[in-house]
């Protein structure tokens, strides 16, 4: 496969919480017309919205979206 298709086909499930939650709460859409244009169920989104505030309450160091991935430095 390459990059170019890989990025066409993958839905990354990560982006589309993201741009959801975006769109609700920088956007001031409503829930359903979110819910519509991201695939979730106007029940599913409110969820989402619940785990994120919670998230965000709870002061965790990780990123709700993104877990950051540490490569191994080569040695010489």
């Amino acid at each position: 496969m390459k990059p170019e298709e890989y990025f066409k086909t993958v839905e990354i499930i990560n982006k589309k919480r993201y741009d959801a939650l975006r769109a609700f709460f920088n956007e001031k859409r409503t829930a359903q017309e979110v819910a519509k244009q991201y695939g979730y169920t106007q029940s599913s989104l409110y969820s989402l919205v619940r785990d994120f505030r919670k998230f965000l309450r709870e002061d965790n160091k990780e990123d709700f979206f993104f877990k950051e991935i540490v490569f191994p430095v080569a040695s010489s």
